[in-house]
C-alpha cells in the first residue's frame, strides 16, 4: 500500500507540472505534442482545461479522491473506531479500477495499456467472489461460551457433518445479532483438533465487533437466554501438516497468535498416539512460545495441559518464553508461572528471556 501510495503520488505531481507547461504553448506545440486531439484554429487551453475539461484530468481528480478515502480509513486508528467506515470505504475499489480504466482513454499521449496488467487480476478476483458466493454459510449455535481473563472469549459449537477441516485452518463467522447490514465477517484460527466432535474458537477482545460479542454472550449468560446465532463460512488456508514428515518437528508461536497450535498439538498427539497412521514419521515435536507478557497466556497453560494428558509417548516438548523485564512483573504474572511449574505439566517457563536460536537449534 505504501508503495502505490508513493508512485502515484508521483505521477500526480507528475501530471500537475506537464499540464502547467502545456498550458503555456503555442498553438503549432500542441499539435505536435497531442496528435490525437483536435483543437480549434484560435483555442489556447488554459491550465482549468486540463484538469476539469478533460476525461483524463477529471478522472485523475477522482482517483485521488478514492484513493485518499481509502487511505484515510485504513489507518489504523480509524479501523480500530470505525470499522465499518473502513469496509464500506474499501468497496469503493470497484469504481478505482473503472476510473483508472477510463482515465487512460482519451490517448492524450499514446494508447492505454493499464488493462493489460489488470485484465489478469481482475479475471482472477471474479472467479473468486463467485465462487465465494456459492459457498453457503453455515448456522451454528453457540453450546458453551466462557470469559476467560485477558479479555478472551472461548466458543464452541457442534461441528457439522458435513464440516471437514485440518488442523491450522481458520475460518470466517459472523452473527445477524449485531453484525451491520453487509454481514460484516472476520477471521479465527480453530483451535480443535480435525478429530473433535466440536469446533472451539478463542477470540481476544479487541474492537468493536468482538467486544460486541463479548456483550452478548454476557447478556444471554445473565438472562438465561440463548446465545446469539453465528454464520460460519470455511474453513480457508492450507493448515499445518509437514509435520507428519519429518521425525523431528520445531513449531514456533507468537503473542495470540499461537491459537492455530491448539489444534495442531492436539492433532499431532492423537495420530501419533493413536497408532492408526503409520506413514506419519514425527517422533519428538518441540513447541517454542513467545509471548511479550502474561496476557493471552492464562487459557494456553489449560490447552497445553489437556494435549500433556493425551501424549502418552512424550512426544512433546514445551519451552513458554515471557519477554517482559522482571521489573515489571505482577503478582498475576508469577502466579501463572507458578501455577505452570506446580502443576503435573511438562511445560517449561522461562522468564524475561528470550529463545537462543543457535545454542537450541545446534
Amino acid at each position: 500500500a505504501l508503495f502505490a501510495a508513493f508512485w502515484a503520488s508521483l505521477h500526480t505531481v507528475g501530471h500537475c507540472v506537464n499540464f502547467y507547461h502545456v498550458a503555456t504553448q503555442s498553438q503549432e506545440g500542441l499539435n505536435c505534442l497531442f496528435q490525437e486531439a483536435v483543437f480549434g484554429s484560435n483555442f489556447l487551453p488554459s491550465i482549468s482545461y486540463w484538469f476539469y475539461g478533460t476525461i483524463t484530468g477529471l478522472t485523475g481528480i477522482l482517483l485521488v479522491a478514492v484513493m485518499s478515502i481509502i487511505y484515510v480509513f485504513a489507518l489504523p486508528c480509524f479501523m480500530k473506531r470505525a470499522y465499518h467506515a473502513f469496509r464500506l470505504t474499501h468497496l469503493l475499489n470497484v469504481a478505482f479500477y473503472a476510473l483508472t480504466v477510463l482515465h487512460g482513454l482519451p490517448k492524450l499521449l499514446d494508447s492505454p495499456k493499464f488493462w493489460y496488467y489488470a485484465i489478469g487480476p481482475v479475471i482472477i478476483f471474479v472467479i473468486d467472489r463467485i465462487m465465494g458466493m456459492r459457498q453457503e454459510y453455515k448456522k451454528l449455535k453457540i453450546l458453551n461460551a466462557e470469559l476467560l481473563p485477558s479479555d478472551i472469549i472461548y466458543l464452541q459449537f457442534k461441528r457439522p457433518l458435513s464440516f471437514k477441516f485440518r488442523s491450522g485452518q481458520w475460518v470466517r463467522i459472523s452473527s445477524p445479532a449485531f453484525s451491520c447490514a453487509f454481514n460484516e465477517c472476520h477471521a479465527f484460527s480453530l483451535a480443535s483438533a480435525p478429530q473433535a466432535p466440536t469446533l472451539e474458537l478463542y477470540i481476544k477482545a479487541v474492537g468493536p465487533w468482538t467486544w460486541k460479542m463479548r456483550s452478548e454472550i454476557i447478556r444471554a449468560q445473565a438472562n438465561g437466554s440463548p446465545y446469539p446465532l453465528v454464520h460460519m463460512n470455511g474453513p480457508y488456508g492450507d493448515g499445518n501438516q509437514e509435520w507428519t514428515n519429518y521425525e523431528v518437528a520445531v513449531l514456533i508461536g507468537g503473542g495470540i497468535g499461537v491459537t492455530p497450535y491448539a489444534s495442531t498439538l492436539t492433532d499431532l498427539v492423537l495420530e501419533t498416539t493413536s497408532g492408526r497412521h503409520h506413514s506419519v514419521k514425527c517422533k519428538k515435536v518441540y513447541f517454542l512460545w513467545i509471548c511479550p507478557t502474561h496476557k493471552n497466556y492464562e487459557w494456553f497453560v489449560d490447552v497445553l495441559k489437556d494435549v500433556e494428558e493425551l501424549d502418552r509417548n512424550e512426544l512433546l516438548e514445551t519451552h513458554i518464553f515471557v519477554t517482559q523485564f522482571f521489573h515489571k512483573f505482577d503478582l498475576r504474572t508469577t502466579m501463572l508461572v507458578v501455577r505452570s511449574k506446580s502443576t503435573a505439566t511438562r511445560q517449561d517457563s522461562h522468564l524475561a528471556r528470550r529463545p537462543h536460536w543457535r545454542a537450541r537449534c545446534v
